[in-house]
């Protein structure tokens, strides 16, 4: 029996100063459901996506790298966007790769 896959969903996206806030359900197999709000600013949204994806996909590509290099990183709550290149070494190319693969 397959594992279901982890699902990641913007359910809200809202301009704020600088950028945009943005509410995101995680659902994980065998872990209860959870929301967190991430916030994101244009800068790091440029410089992921150069403006070629919508702010909502880079959105849901921070969230995913940071659950695929560690499982348990919803459980950090809300969070900047930028904290996930001070995560994981690499993680600006991977985001860029992981947009590039959705595109």
């Amino acid at each position: 029996m397959a594992t279901q896959p982890t699902t990641v969903t913007v359910e809200t996206e809202i301009d704020a100063p600088g950028g945009w806030a943005f509410g995101v359900r995680i659902v994980q197999p065998g872990a209860d459901e959870r929301t967190l709000s991430l916030r994101m600013s244009w800068q790091d949204f440029e410089h992921w996506s150069g403006g070629a994806a919508p702010p909502s996909t880079v959105a849901k590509a921070v969230v995913e790298l940071a659950i695929e290099r560690k499982a348990d990183a919803v459980n950090l709550g809300d969070f900047d966007a930028a904290m996930i290149r001070r995560w994981f070494p690499g993680a600006d190319e991977a985001l860029r790769q992981k947009l590039h693969r959705t595109a």
